[in-house]
């Protein structure tokens, strides 16, 4: 996953923050940022973008592995480093409301499917 910045005197021109690798296509359209961070969750749900490619529906294109357990990235937009939390179960985050730092503490809210029903 790699992450970009655009500056408004040039929306054409990409500048790269960083890039986190990932063995799958994670499934998230929403994440979360401040002034200095990126917030990047990797979900226990996955997307198939073969299956999209072949025309199958929607459903058909996730991969639900609620055993991998939710990792969240904090990146530093400035450099591009990042430090990587780990959840003690799995779930599927669908989008990304207030998120603030106060006292050094990253406040987020998400909406989140916790477990397969």
């Amino acid at each position: 996953m790699t992450f970009y910045r655009i500056n408004k005197k040039d929306v054409k021109n990409r500048i790269r923050i960083g890039s986190i690798p990932t063995e799958s296509m994670q499934y998230y359209h929403s994440f979360g940022h401040t002034k200095d961070y990126l917030l990047m969750p990797k979900n226990s749900v996955t997307f198939n973008i073969m299956n999209m490619a072949m025309g199958k529906s929607i459903n058909e294109c996730f991969v639900m592995n609620y055993d991998n357990h939710l990792e969240f990235m904090l990146m530093r937009i400035d450099d591009g480093t990042y430090k990587t939390y780990k959840a003690d179960h799995g779930g599927m985050i669908i989008h990304t409301g207030a998120s603030y730092i106060e006292n050094d503490i990253y406040t987020i809210d998400f909406e989140m499917y916790v477990d397969r029903n």
